[in-house]
């Protein structure tokens, strides 16, 4: 198993109740792999911030931080679904 960072954004339009129903929804895609707290300072929802640049329309949007231990396989499968989500304006995968 490999450990991971994932960090999306989803669209500044919605509404917090929207968001968290969202996070709810992606954390769905997470579940067949072993998330962990690794660095508490920083997981979890980022709140609402400011874009350096518009992406889709979009000039603010909601961040969330993940870190998770998984395969590779796992990891084409979560970001696949993240692709598809339209509400996801933005996510990016990192080994650390």
């Amino acid at each position: 198993m490999k450990e991971f960072e994932n960090i999306y954004i989803l669209k500044g339009s919605l509404t917090e109740k929207q968001v968290k129903a969202e996070i709810e929804n992606i954390k769905q895609y997470f579940e067949n792999v072993k998330v962990f707290e690794k660095r508490n300072d920083i997981n979890g929802y980022q709140g609402l911030k400011h874009l350096a640049y518009e992406i889709r329309g979009e000039q603010t949007g909601y961040y969330y931080i993940t870190h998770f231990e998984s395969t590779d396989n796992n990891v084409v499968e979560i970001e696949k679904q993240l692709r598809l989500n339209d509400n996801v304006i933005k996510f990016i995968t990192i080994r650390i």
